[in-house]
């Protein structure tokens, strides 16, 4: 009977032991997790959506009545320089935020922060009426599509 009593003693100090060690390492890693880890902001653009106003611009500027060379060249230039526009406005948005950017179309639900106004804003864009502009379009094309069935 006396060994029987050592020897749950030796258990009962390793199971305290255990459980001590356990509730340690846990606080351990309850400071650490509150201390050093960030939860990662996320944010999205509307890359498509900046394309196609752009693509809109484009286009109105090459539908306007007489056209010159003048007019084709800035509607060329401002096309070349759309890319390296938004990539300027999006790593300096990407700085500024502090975030992780990605584009709509890969976002489900709503846990992202929309900042495609500021980078609208950023290529100077943002003031662009795509609805007025597309009406315009859509009246040049339809009155081109009319003058050439009446030829």
């Amino acid at each position: 009977q006396g060994d029987d009593s050592k020897q749950l003693s030796v258990y009962g100090v390793a199971i305290v032991s255990a459980f001590v060690c356990l509730v340690v390492c846990v606080s351990i890693l309850a400071v650490y997790h509150s201390i050093f880890s960030q939860k990662q902001k996320i944010g999205m653009v509307d890359i498509a959506g900046i394309l196609e106003t752009s693509e809109l611009m484009f286009t109105d500027m090459l539908t306007k009545p007489n056209v010159n060379d003048v007019d084709r060249q800035s509607a060329y230039d401002m096309v070349k320089q759309t890319g390296p526009r938004l990539d300027a406005a999006i790593s300096e948005l990407q700085r500024s935020c502090d975030c992780l950017l990605v584009t709509k179309a890969a976002v489900i639900g709503n846990a992202a922060i929309d900042y495609t106004l500021q980078v609208k804003a950023m290529m100077g864009i943002d003031k662009v009426d795509v609805k007025s502009i597309q009406a315009r379009v859509r009246d040049v094309i339809n009155t081109k599509k009319q003058t050439d069935d009446m030829k």
